[in-house]
């Protein structure tokens, strides 16, 4: 096993989970190309956790390159299957918490790559996610945003319980500037075809 440690948060936070759908529909497929991307310099794989599991499903092995797998999830329903989906799996480094992405119960400096996957348009402050992403991460460590582009799909508040109807690469870069980042990027990654045609936007930093 590797010697990374990998924080996933959940994008979807509705309580009643079973006919959930996460507003980024290709989510669970991006995000486990991005997350091997952003982890190249270590030279390791990771596993990445959405959409109930998807990933685990299809790449158990991914979760067992990595030495601890956090997942954290406002929903103690989505929290009880996902533990039961890694039990099933045999995935014993995977570890799913309730709790609030603002408030993260995980230790300071004990992350090396904190993974936001449709989850800040949920927040009622991300600034204050990315700044708790900061804080448990380690010197060196990275943060990685997957978000959904501002857009006026008001429909939204409704349909996915969002609060915010996503954020520009200026809002989203600011966030990590202001929380301690350095060497930030961003950029346009995904736009649906289908209508409300939502776009994807991708942000990284390091501590």
């Amino acid at each position: 096993a590797s010697h990374i440690n990998f924080l996933d948060v959940f994008g979807c936070i509705r309580q009643d989970r079973d006919d959930c759908r996460l507003n980024f529909r290709h989510t669970a497929c991006h995000s486990k190309q991005l997350l091997m991307a952003a982890l190249a310099d270590f030279d390791h794989a990771i596993f990445e956790c959405g959409q109930y599991g998807r990933v685990i499903r299809e790449n158990p092995h991914l979760a067992r390159r990595a030495r601890q797998v956090w997942c954290i999830d406002s929903s103690p329903r989505m929290v009880e299957v996902g533990t039961e989906l890694a039990r099933k799996h045999g995935v014993t480094n995977l570890e799913y918490r309730f709790g609030d992405i603002e408030d993260i119960p995980i230790r300071s400096a004990t992350v090396d790559l904190a993974f936001f996957s449709q989850a800040l348009h949920h927040a009622q402050h991300p600034e204050q996610a990315v700044l708790e992403a900061h804080r448990i991460l380690k010197p060196g460590g990275r943060i990685v945003v997957l978000d959904l582009l501002r857009h006026n799909y008001a429909e939204a508040r409704e349909l996915y319980a969002d609060v915010w109807l996503g954020f520009t690469e200026i809002e989203v870069g600011r966030f990590l500037r202001e929380a301690g980042f350095k060497d930030i990027e961003t950029s346009i990654v995904h736009r649906e075809a289908d209508s409300p045609n939502f776009e994807t936007l991708l942000a990284v930093g390091e501590k």
